[in-house]
């Protein structure tokens, strides 16, 4: 479902703090805006739809779902993305403001940062929170935990590899769902169906819907030596909404129908 934009305006504050906050924004029309973007406060955005080309500095970055790039006071850069494009972003500046740009290696010339899709949740349910009362904290908490995710490439990795990990888990939880997909994998775990995929290769040296299918094919293996039921009923425990198809990718991967295997390995074998 589409959604229009949500910008919370800060209350101001009186006090002087190492971090004033300004704006906690979710754009979702952002080629109504004038370009090329500045800025007199740090922006910290985290990309939500679609994709696009950040250009500053003169470079140039893609941006897809997830990725969060920071720019700096004064910084000017450009957005082109496709109709879909939206992120959230929280504005703010403040003597400590620099100190944390520095601290977590921040640069103009080092400003994105891919595979934060797993912050996305967060800063959603944050932004439909904030109010006059818990604005400052809220916003404030935003972006020191987006931050304590920005490390280097060494920690990025290892990251990366327990993200992976649990996507591993849910598949294995879940394969008897006939309605599992890498389209469904990607969106539960905030990733682009391409980069999943590319990632899945990597990974494990095969496809998502070889992976998939493999697993669901022991299964069927364990089921069939244990167990008499139809065929039907076998591919419909293992995640195949298709008896049909079932028999089909048993025999490819296999060399024998489920039929046949059951014959051979089933409780009923023949001696």
């Amino acid at each position: 479902m589409a959604m229009d934009d949500i910008c919370r305006f800060l209350p101001s504050e009186e006090n002087d703090r190492g971090l004033t906050f300004h704006h906690f924004v979710y754009e979702a029309s952002y080629k109504r805006l004038r370009q090329p973007f500045v800025h007199s406060n740090y922006h910290f955005h985290l990309a939500f739809k679609g994709s696009a080309k950040l250009k500053t500095e003169g470079r140039e970055y893609t941006i897809t779902p997830g990725t969060v790039f920071v720019t700096f006071p004064q910084q000017l850069y450009t957005l082109e993305g496709d109709s879909t494009f939206t992120y959230l972003y929280v504005s703010y500046n403040g003597t400590d403001a620099a100190f944390l740009m520095k601290r977590f290696r921040i640069s103009r010339e080092s400003c994105v940062f891919p595979d934060m899709g797993h912050l996305l949740e967060f800063w959603m349910d944050s932004i439909r929170r904030v109010n006059d009362f818990n604005a400052a904290a809220l916003t404030e908490s935003v972006l020191l935990y987006s931050l304590s995710y920005i490390n280097t490439p060494a920690n990025t990795e290892a990251q990366n590899s327990d993200r992976f990990e649990k996507i591993i888990s849910y598949i294995h939880s879940n394969y008897a769902d006939p309605d599992l997909s890498l389209a469904k994998v990607a969106d539960m775990f905030f990733y682009s169906k391409k980069y999943l995929s590319t990632l899945f290769v990597k990974k494990t040296n095969s496809r998502f819907s070889e992976y998939l299918n493999n697993l669901r094919l022991l299964r069927a293996e364990t089921i069939m030596k244990q167990q008499d039921l139809s065929i039907s009923e076998i591919s419909a425990k293992c995640g195949f909404s298709n008896p049909y198809y079932f028999s089909k990718v048993f025999k490819g991967a296999r060399g024998c129908t489920p039929l046949e295997y059951m014959k051979q390995h089933g409780p009923n074998a023949e001696a």
